[in-house]
């Protein structure tokens, strides 16, 4: 995730930027109907399809869990 605006805490995105795409459907959590219309903005306006936004999750989700427990 090499986008500047993914370090920081402004609510900026960059939608060529898979870093970017993961933080916007993030902060449409809870909602699943939100999370899937921003994949959807994402793969329209963007060039990530909805497999590698979820994959990009997952991969985030699970850097994040290893952090916790080290």
């Amino acid at each position: 995730m090499n986008c500047v605006n993914c370090k920081t805490d402004k609510p900026v995105y960059y939608n060529k930027c898979l870093g970017c795409a993961v933080r916007l459907v993030k902060s449409a959590r809870p909602s699943r109907k939100k999370q899937e219309m921003m994949m959807l903005y994402i793969h329209y306006y963007g060039q990530f399809s909805r497999d590698q936004i979820l994959e990009a999750l997952k991969n985030d989700t699970a850097n994040a869990t290893s952090a916790k427990l080290s």
